[in-house]
């Protein structure tokens, strides 16, 4: 089966977009690349003399991990879905 669009569907099942195949994959590399540089600003935050002065920024870039891991695990599974 070849490949040309996945839908996107809202919360009442609706579609939002279609995306093609290429663009799923660049939305993954880029949710890959920022997981990566958030990972970075935690142990960058951490590791300072006094965290605690950074902890509203750690949990936020905590929580952003956690909402851009779930978009990528959404787009793996539309990309396997689609094979």
């Amino acid at each position: 089966m070849l490949w040309h669009t996945a839908p996107l569907l809202n919360m009442k099942g609706g579609v939002f977009a279609e995306y093609t195949r290429e663009e799923l994959l660049e939305a993954r590399r880029q949710i890959d690349s920022t997981l990566h540089k958030l990972g970075e600003v935690i142990k960058t935050f951490e590791s300072k003399d006094n965290p605690q002065k950074y902890q509203s920024q750690i949990t936020l870039a905590k929580r952003r991990i956690n909402a851009f891991s779930i978009a990528n695990d959404l787009i793996g599974e539309k990309l396997t879905q689609e094979k």
